[in-house]
């Protein structure tokens, strides 16, 4: 259930705002998804005249949409994105496929280039900003075809061969435009591809089409390479439910592909626009009309009906401008507030939500609205029904796209079954808005995955999680997650851990790989027993390994060891790719046993992110270092608080040379002031052990400034590693 919300952003320009059904202010697209809507489409143009008063509407760049799409994913965040390609600086449909004045005269080859090339860098702008789509439409109501005259289909419908040539003009387009997505897919999940047409309620219309588009000697477009089939629906007065569902039965049936209703609406108030007469003009009669569509899509063959999107919710009276319909078919009244109408209430249809005051079992279709929720992409949804802690308990296998929690007290899912993660577009979805909620039975990630929480909210994972091979695992927001289980990151599979959480076991198999990430730097991954084959990525942060028997200090060493690869730190086992790109930095680590890093208990091993040559891991470089790295030089040591920092097990004057480069530094980026003994003490033991050569200029010049220092080792550093 889902909508066309591509003005929102400019009636939010205008100063129009909106009022939930209970009352409450809030944005237009954050209403609609409290209500259920976990979809949302835009539209974007080629090149745009930006004034809405010369186009209607017509008026989204790709940086419009942008902004837009990320207020989506803030607002909604486990809401999906669609983006509809017009191919056009205006509005495409079965009267108007107009081409971009950039782009007239190309031949079709040269055309179909550019297509693909357009299409590719705007997903990849989209990508970049944090947005990637979920489904990607190319093409607005294409039954005429797209980029007039070069793409446009003119034949009569009962002689399509007359056009074999319109048609594999108008498929080598379309193939174009599916290969330029195909070109912008990244490692994350798929965006899916839909084909989408207008009149999909007039007899025939969509068989006809979709059967000429994929036929080889017509259009051409495999079928595999559709995704989804999308057909617009605007009741009138002489066709009605029926027709369209005979239409898009007989598309399962043909194609089995998944069938979204792209566009219909309904009116909420008397208007002159062409409606369905089976229901009323009225906010009742909106909401009926919407069910039953949303019914009959959910009923189609083979479980092909994915959905529908209401067009234009948000079509509000923006003072001296043109409304669509009058406002007679938004979601919202007219009324100052602008009001949700009762047709809102129709995107429930989507949610699967818990009902029961009390714990209770999972399979009980009396605790859930809209029947319980089991299957791949499947959403359900813990709200308001419990005031305590409850258990939902489950004795067999459920599969969910969708976990959306809000509620302060803690909803436990429990019992002796299972819970799988997979979406059939994009990501699943584990959303905590507030409180401690518990899953506390097998979770196995089978599709590409984020766990969202928001600030003061927890997610505890209180039994054995597994994310299985070629998928990913993200967490979002500023709350938490904490593991008091085992985490499994299996060959092929991704982790990715964005605030700091303990996990009670992390096993990361060969192939594998699990980061840590965070803008901060701050973010510390506490773990109780640690098996990795693959990689562990700490980037700027630092992990915390707890051992209460055998000391894995030494099979750590190895693992950095691998990683550091002669200073690349781009090898298996652990490290920083943020020190991959930054010389100064490197992964040092302690042993709680040696007493060398304060607030470190026996019993636990540090590994952080830090400069070289700080050995005590305190952030800064200072004399407190040197006095570590001079007590132990020339001797074979077993870690870098032992001023080891180069991982070759002997203190030397490497290790020397390392530390003085960074001297007076800290890990935060800032300079340090350090006490004048500091550098006569480093003077004099460079004196007495022959290192005069890895301090500045003259030998005797113990007090130069900190910055001349580091540049001098520096220098000499950098022809180090350049030999390596």
């Amino acid at each position: 259930m889902g909508s066309d919300i591509s003005l929102l952003t400019w009636e939010q320009q205008e100063g129009m705002t909106f009022t939930d059904t209970n009352g409450i202010a809030a944005t237009a697209d954050q209403i609609l998804y409290n209500h259920g809507d976990n979809l949302f489409r835009l539209r974007v143009f080629v090149n745009p005249n930006t004034n809405y008063s010369a186009t209607d509407g017509a008026i989204q760049t790709t940086a419009y949409d942008i902004a837009l799409a990320q207020q989506l994913k803030a607002d909604d965040p486990s809401a999906k994105f669609e983006l509809d390609f017009h191919y056009s600086n205006t509005w495409a449909d079965p009267g108007h496929q107009t081409i971009p004045t950039a782009w007239a005269g190309q031949s079709l080859s040269t055309l179909e280039s550019t297509v693909q090339s357009y299409t590719t860098t705007t997903l990849q702008s989209f990508e970049a900003a944090g947005v990637t789509p979920d489904i990607v439409q190319v093409g607005n109501e294409i039954n005429s075809g797209i980029l007039w005259p070069t793409g446009e289909l003119t034949f009569p419908k009962n002689n399509p061969t007359l056009n074999t040539s319109q048609w594999q003009a108008f498929g080598g387009l379309i193939n174009s435009a599916i290969a330029g997505v195909h070109a912008a897919q990244t490692s994350g999940p798929k965006m899916q591809v839909a084909v989408t047409i207008a009149q999909g309620n007039e007899s025939g219309e969509p068989q006809f089409f979709f059967g000429d588009l994929t036929n080889p000697t017509l259009g051409n477009v495999p079928a595999s390479n559709i995704d989804v089939m999308g057909v617009d629906y605007y009741p009138t007065k002489t066709t009605d439910l029926s027709t369209m569902q005979t239409n898009l039965t007989a598309l399962a049936n043909t194609f089995n592909k998944k069938i979204l209703v792209e566009e219909t609406d309904a009116p909420w108030e008397s208007t002159s626009v062409a409606s369905d007469p089976a229901y009323a003009e009225t906010p009742a009669g909106q909401e009926a009309y919407l069910n039953d569509l949303a019914t009959m899509v959910k009923g189609l063959p083979n479980n092909d009906g994915m959905g529908l999107l209401y067009w234009y919710p948000e079509s509000v009276q923006v003072p001296g401008q043109f409304d669509y319909n009058g406002g007679a078919t938004a979601l919202f009244d007219n009324t100052t507030s602008h009001t949700a109408t009762a047709g809102i209430n129709a995107f429930a249809a989507s949610q699967h939500q818990w009902s029961t005051s009390g714990s209770s079992t999972w399979n009980t279709t009396a605790n859930w609205t809209n029947g319980t929720p089991n299957g791949p992409g499947v959403e359900a949804d813990f709200f308001s029904a419990i005031s305590g802690t409850q258990t939902i308990s489950t004795s067999s296998a459920i599969t969910l796209g969708t976990m959306n929690f809000n509620n302060a007290s803690t909803y436990v899912i429990g019992g002796t079954g299972s819970l799988t993660l997979q979406d059939q577009v994009g990501y699943a979805n584990v959303v905590v808005q507030s409180g401690t909620q518990q899953i506390n039975v097998p979770l196995t990630i089978a599709g590409d995955t984020v766990f969202t929480i928001d600030n003061g909210a927890a997610l505890q994972i209180t039994a054995p999680l597994t994310i299985n091979s070629g998928q990913t695992l993200a967490s979002a927001g500023a709350g938490t997650v904490s593991y008091t289980s085992t985490v499994t990151v299996s060959n092929g599979a991704s982790m990715t851990i964005a605030n700091s959480t303990h996990a009670q076991g992390l096993t990361v198999a060969a192939g594998a790989i699990a980061t840590i990430t965070g803008s901060t730097g701050s973010t510390v991954l506490t773990i109780d027993n640690l098996s990795n084959s693959g990689t562990i990525d700490l980037q700027n942060n630092e992990m915390i390994v707890n051992y209460t028997t055998s000391d894995p200090a030494s099979a750590i060493r190895a693992q950095l060891i691998s990683g550091y690869n002669g200073g690349l730190w781009n090898g298996t086992g652990i490290i920083s790719s943020t020190a991959a790109v930054n010389h100064a930095y490197a992964l040092g680590y302690a042993d709680g046993a040696d007493n060398v890093v304060a607030g470190l208990s026996s019993g636990q091993i540090e590994i952080k992110f830090t400069l070289y040559g700080d050995a005590n891991l305190d952030g800064v470089v200072n004399g407190d270092d040197f006095t570590i790295l001079a007590s132990n030089l020339g001797q074979q040591v077993s870690g870098w608080d032992q001023g080891d920092f180069n991982y070759d097990g002997v203190v030397s004057g490497d290790d020397f040379t390392l530390l003085v480069a960074n001297l007076g530094q800290q890990a935060n980026g800032a300079a340090l002031t350090l006490p004048a003994a500091d550098y006569a003490a480093i003077d004099a033991f460079a004196a007495a052990n022959g290192l005069m050569a890895d301090v500045p200029e003259p030998g005797s010049a113990a007090l130069l400034a900190t910055a001349a220092i580091g540049l001098c080792a520096i220098r000499r550093r950098c022809h180090s590693e350049s030999t390596r």
